[in-house]
């Protein structure tokens, strides 16, 4: 799987969840809407970022954020035998 360097502005769809990792890394994780209202994005977002997962109550449904960090984009087949694509984001920045 490869990444790209990605920086956006996009909108929360739902509040921000603090999550634990395998490791015991805490981390937030959430999704967003990019693009206009006919044709957006949804990108999942995460981040390992101590001062942004502190944070979280910041993160609520349609808040208006800016993220910079790894996208990465996965093709799958879906419960419905439909091709799937998952667009993710490690983000390293988020304001």
């Amino acid at each position: 799987m490869s990444t790209i360097d990605c920086a956006f502005f996009a909108a929360l769809c739902r509040k921000a969840e603090n999550r634990v990792a395998r490791n015991g890394a805490a981390f937030l994780k959430f999704d967003c809407r990019v693009g206009d209202d006919c044709d957006p994005m949804f990108i999942t977002v995460r981040t390992f970022d101590a001062s942004t997962v502190d944070q979280v109550s910041r993160f609520v449904a349609g808040a208006l954020i800016y993220v910079e960090g790894k996208l990465s984009v996965t093709k799958r087949t879906g419960a419905d035998g439909r091709p799937k694509v998952d667009v993710d984001v490690k983000a390293w920045h988020i304001r």
